[in-house]
This record gives C-alpha cells, sequence and structure tokens, in this order.
C-alpha cells in the first residue's frame, strides 16, 4: 500500500500561511520585566490608567513596555492601546511615565499616483514606552 503524501509545494504553501498568520497575531510591544512575581490577567474591559507622571498610591512595578513604532499622527492613539493591552495581560492597574521615542526610519517612497518604486526616503517614527504598575491595595489578591 502506497502512502500518500502533500506535494512538496503543499507544504512550502502551509509554512508561508502559518508564517503569515504567526506575524499576524504579533503582539505590537516589548516587554521587559522588572518583578519576578507573575500576577493574574485584568478583564479586558478593566480601565487601564495612563499618564506620564508617577501616582501618589503606593505601587509595584512589574514591567517596563515599549510599544512599536508608528507614524507621528499615530503614536499617541495606536502606543496607547497597545500600552493598556500590555499592562492587562501582565495584571497590572496603570502605566506610569509614558515617554515618547523617536527613531529615524528609511521606508520605500512612490510618487503619489503611480505603481512604481521611487527611490527611499526618511521619515520620523514613534514609540511609547511607560512602566506597568499594580497599586498595592491589590497586592492582598
Amino acid at each position: 500500500m502506497r502512502q500518500r503524501t502533500l506535494p512538496r509545494s503543499a507544504a512550502v504553501c502551509v509554512l508561508v500561511a502559518a508564517a503569515i498568520l504567526s506575524s499576524a497575531c504579533a503582539t505590537g510591544y516589548n516587554v521587559r520585566r522588572i518583578s519576578d512575581r507573575a500576577y493574574a490577567p485584568r478583564p479586558r474591559d478593566y480601565k487601564i490608567a495612563l499618564t506620564e507622571n508617577d501616582f501618589k498610591e503606593p505601587y509595584v512595578e512589574i514591567a517596563q513596555v515599549t510599544t512599536r513604532y508608528y507614524e507621528d499622527r499615530l503614536v499617541d492613539q495606536l502606543g496607547r492601546v497597545d500600552l493598556s493591552r500590555a499592562a492587562r495581560k501582565l495584571g497590572g492597574d496603570a502605566v506610569i511615565r509614558i515617554a515618547r521615542n523617536a527613531i529615524l526610519g528609511q521606508e520605500a517612497a512612490y510618487r503619489p499616483g503611480a505603481l512604481f518604486h521611487r527611490g527611499t526616503q526618511f521619515v520620523d517614527k514613534y514609540s511609547l514606552t511607560g512602566i506597568v504598575v499594580r497599586f498595592a491595595r491589590d497586592e492582598s489578591q
């Protein structure tokens, strides 16, 4: 009895599809743990406080989170969504000391209305960095 196997091209297609799906599920942020303690994730609708300053209320620092780079007009909106999502996943209550980080990136340039590549251009991109914290009042939970 002869075994049936997938053709090599089908196997390649499956691998490419898996790579695309895994990249689509990327988190959009980078986490550097500060605390060794793991907390239960917060519910999806949990309100995360976002601030550029500190809180006077006692807290425990969990991690430093940096978002991916966005264009200037999108970084505040999308970066704050990424910070909130990371804080919920890490079990935090707030993100403090939010700062903007700039990078000069290189992208392909296209002439408006044209379909061909015209060269490269340099663009400013920004990310947000903040510290995910959990308030000390929640430590008993």
